[in-house]
């Protein structure tokens, strides 16, 4: 650690090893959070700090542990292609710990898949939401994990990213997972009945089977054959008791590797109120508001002139930004039906062309490539749009985007609408003025927002 004084300015400086560690990134769901060892570097400080306790309460707490974004790189095998893992709101024990620890359950709660069951008889593997990225798994022992190493400023500038967990704040005391559908007893019961209903279609269809041609009547007879599959159908609850089933928490010792509490900012209200001379109340609201996204903490090799912390982040798009999706109302030569329009208050415009309103999605991320995350949309109550399980709703939780829906029947609460009357304006004159066949929408309609 090196440390620099430009006049009152005080900056610290961590240098990257010149020399590269390779280790594991282990799953271990003991450890309530990702943990960073040797094979990761720090891209970013957010600010906020934590007590890491140990494997066993003999060994004392590690006070005032850096929660930090940190990267590896994972080689793959068969292409030799480097990606870059970014492992969001992790502790950082650096040369302390030789491998990385992930909590399965961190990842999931970001919309990653974690196939860890080894005994299925589906491979072990990593996949992102939208499974554009796979990481197989291998075992050693009961451990599963995957070797990786630490990336060169080379590689950080060049290569792929792949976030594997969430930017917002990781509480793991207080994580809520999804609802269970069904209780044991009916998961059980429709494992059993399904079992027991297949075993008994087999036997009647082996005793049709060995019917003679005799009995070609009697096969024929549906009410027959009905009454013997309804009577073939026995499914049976299970019954439990409840000294069967509650068990005494204080009975069964917590196994545990990392476990992480007191999570707090690395600067106290109680001081941020004594250096602004403001309130209590108001210097908790301040931190609480604080999203660290332009803070500059010198993690790079230090210049005259020095990034900020987020440079492999997307850029963000400040203001209120609208979409909506604009019927071309004829097939173009391309096979393009749509387009997808995305517009800012300053007379701004951006069109994507697509085959159905399914692409809205795609449009989305593209966008988001190309220009940036805007970080408030207004868009309609199209499903395309809105339902959880389409790309456009899983881009949007993804990059943190404030999604406002318009009221029912009010196309006027969306600004997009009027910028797509517009365009279609023009695009009607430039097809009257140059006699452009109509399946040239989607190229002109381009041309019209960006000339």
């Amino acid at each position: 650690m090196a440390t620099f004084r430009a006049g009152k300015r005080k900056v610290s400086a961590q240098a990257r090893a010149t020399t590269s560690t390779e280790s594991q990134i282990e799953l271990d769901s003991h450890a309530d959070t990702i943990v960073c060892g040797s094979n990761c570097v720090i891209l970013h400080y957010t600010g906020k700090e934590c007590d890491v306790s140990p494997y066993t309460d003999t060994y004392e707490a590690i006070k005032s542990v850096p929660i930090v974004q940190a990267a590896t790189a994972y080689d793959n095998p068969e292409t030799g292609e480097t990606t870059i893992l970014i492992f969001n709101e992790a502790i950082w024990m650096g040369n302390l710990l030789d491998h990385t620890l992930v909590n399965p359950n961190q990842l999931r709660a970001y919309g990653i898949t974690v196939q860890d069951n080894p005994f299925s008889t589906a491979p072990i593997y990593i996949s992102t939401e939208d499974n554009d990225f796979i990481i197989p798994l291998t075992s050693k022992g009961t451990i599963l994990g995957v070797n990786s190493r630490t990336p060169t400023d080379h590689e950080l500038q060049t290569c792929q990213h792949v976030q594997l967990s969430s930017d917002h704040e990781w509480d793991p005391q207080n994580v809520r997972f999804p609802e269970a559908t069904r209780t044991v007893e009916e998961e059980v019961s429709r494992k059993i009945g399904s079992i027991r209903r297949n075993q008994d279609v087999h036997g009647i269809s082996e005793k049709l089977e060995n019917y003679n041609e005799d009995s070609e009547g009697r096969l024929l007879c549906i009410g027959d054959l009905s009454r013997r599959l309804i009577a073939s159908v026995n499914i049976s609850s299970i019954l439990r008791r409840t000294s069967q089933v509650e068990v005494e928490i204080q009975d069964v010792p917590q196994a545990k590797s990392f476990q992480s509490k007191g999570r707090h900012s690395s600067v106290s209200p109680e001081e941020l109120s004594e250096r602004w001379q403001i309130g209590l109340e108001q210097a908790k609201e301040t931190l609480k508001r604080t999203t660290q996204r332009l803070a500059r903490s010198a993690v790079m090799p230090l210049a005259r002139r020095y990034k900020a912390d987020r440079a492999f982040q997307t850029k963000r798009l400040d203001g209120m930004w609208a979409s909506d999706t604009m019927d071309g109302r004829v097939k173009s030569i391309d096979g393009n039906r749509y387009a997808q329009v995305f517009s800012n208050g300053s007379y701004f415009a951006e069109i994507y062309p697509m085959a159905s309103k399914a692409d809205a999605g795609t449009a989305l991320k593209t966008f988001i490539m190309e220009l940036g995350v805007p970080a408030e949309l207004t868009i309609d109550g199209s499903k395309e749009q809105t339902n959880t399980k389409t790309l456009f709703k899983r881009c949007c939780r993804k990059n943190d985007i404030k999604v406002t829906r318009t009221e029912p029947e009010r196309p006027n609460q969306n600004p997009a609408e009027g910028v797509i009357r517009e365009v279609r304006r023009r695009w009607f004159r430039t097809m009257i003025r140059k006699r452009v066949p109509r399946k040239l929408w989607d190229y002109v309609v381009r041309w019209t927002t960006q000339c």
